[in-house]
């Protein structure tokens, strides 16, 4: 399998995960899946990582490991399209959902005052 399709096995279950209202508003915004190489501020190390979504200068990205490369749990990161960096830490979330959130991109109207991020 090449590693586009193997990467957007784990973005297509994510978006069908999320809530309904907001995953309609998130498909609006997909991009055609790309590659980007990204280094960790911690180590150095690059790393793969997919944007999924491209808003001005924030990507919304899907990386295998998230941002330590040994963590399933925190695969979406919302990054500075200027910056060839990982970011750090809070700039990871466990959900797509709670990344597209979190970005500031998914309309606030669509989000119950209640939300918690996992």
């Amino acid at each position: 399998m090449d590693p586009a399709s193997e990467a957007a096995d784990p973005i297509r279950v994510a978006v069908e995960a999320m809530a309904p209202s907001r995953k309609r508003a998130f498909r609006e915004l997909l991009v055609l899946l790309r590659s980007e190489k990204r280094a960790s501020p911690y180590d150095g190390s690059v790393r793969d990582c997919w944007v999924v979504v491209e808003q001005g200068a924030k990507l919304i990205v899907y990386c295998r490991g998230g941002l330590t490369g040994r963590s399933e749990s925190d695969a979406w990161g919302v990054l500075d399209a200027d910056d060839a960096s990982l970011g750090h830490d809070d700039c990871w979330y466990r959900s797509l959902d709670d990344a597209f959130i979190a970005s500031g991109l998914c309309d606030r109207s669509l989000v119950p005052s209640d939300h918690e991020f996992l």
